[in-house]
């Protein structure tokens, strides 16, 4: 089965970040079994450097390690920073190779968030140098 959305509908669910910049044009076509993959319009695929980050209420709480986001139309990634889906969205879960469930997603692109940060403060105390 696959669900067929927008990157709007998505938005409080969902955001994704790379700890390494990617150029667009660094981001290689998608293949299965040595074909091109396709998304579910036709057009050819690619594969991205950016996680799946866990939202809970606007803030991220964790990292969605089974999720895959593969892009349409590629978009310079910067390191760090958080991304939203954009425009017609397709979510394919499926079993992993290891037999645990896993998500395809397909996005016609990304563009970044820019206002405030949805990363939870992190109090790092100890007082020792070390």
């Amino acid at each position: 089965m696959r669900i067929k959305t927008t990157g709007e509908a998505m938005r409080d669910e969902v955001r994704f970040s790379s700890l390494f910049a990617q150029r667009a044009n660094e981001q290689q076509p998608a293949e299965r079994d040595g074909k091109p993959k396709l998304a579910p319009n036709g057009s050819p695929v690619h594969r991205t450097s950016l996680k799946a980050l866990r939202l809970a209420n606007g803030q991220v709480v964790g990292e969605e390690r089974s999720v895959s986001l593969s892009i349409i139309d590629r978009t310079d990634i910067a390191a760090g920073k958080i991304y939203e889906l954009v425009g017609t969205v397709w979510i394919t879960p499926y079993l992993s190779n290891n037999g645990r469930l896993a998500t395809s997603i397909v996005a016609e692109s990304v563009r970044e968030v820019s206002t405030g940060s949805p990363f939870p403060k992190i109090n790092v105390g100890g007082g020792h140098n070390g």
